[in-house]
């Protein structure tokens, strides 16, 4: 029985997700309201989607833009207020791992930010067998991560920190600083 209806669940959001403009966003706004951790008043634009809504929380106010993705299935996420995500976020959390994000942080289109990894060290194993690990992502207040930025597991970025656009970031982030580049280093300090 469940799993009829997490069918019917899972057919009604994807069909709610295509509902243009202010109405679509209402609607989808109204349904998540019921469906994240704890109700909220957050803006989804088209096409979002959410896996394991029950695993992910909103504290505030928050804002995404087309295409985001938030997978908690396995882990949480927990989202700050006045949050602002660009389009096409990918907030993935699965197989395990937290993602935690401050208040009034502002992520630009086609960020990535996942908690796991895929294992590697059996050579004679396909990797897809492997399994994973993880570890979870934190991030400070009033951070701003620019567009096509990777977040991978285990990084904590400090408050007010910049991610450059393009920057993947694979160790933590000292507050106050601006990173570039691949892999992300610091390329100034905020005064």
């Amino acid at each position: 029985m469940n799993i009829i209806i997490n069918e019917i669940i899972d057919w009604i959001e994807t069909l709610i997700s295509f509902i243009p403009g202010k109405v679509g966003t209402l609607i989808r706004t109204l349904w998540f309201h019921y469906r994240w951790k704890k109700p909220i008043n957050v803006r989804v634009r088209p096409l979002s989607q959410f896996i394991s809504p029950g695993d992910i929380e909103f504290l505030g106010k928050a804002s995404l833009g087309k295409q985001a993705f938030f997978s908690a299935d396995g882990g949480s996420i927990e989202i700050g207020e006045n949050f602002s995500c660009n389009v096409n976020c990918h907030i993935n959390a699965s197989v395990g791992g937290k993602i935690k994000i401050s208040k009034n942080v502002l992520v630009g289109p086609n960020v990535v930010m996942r908690t796991a990894n895929h294992n590697f060290n059996q050579p004679g194993q396909p990797i897809n067998q492997q399994g994973h690990n993880f570890k979870d992502i934190q991030i400070g207040e009033n951070v701003w991560i620019g567009a096509n930025c990777v977040i991978l597991s285990g990084v904590k970025i400090g408050k007010g920190a910049i991610v450059a656009a393009g920057a993947v970031v694979n160790k933590d982030v000292a507050k106050s600083t601006i990173v570039a580049g691949v892999p992300a280093r610091e390329i100034k300090k905020i005064k």
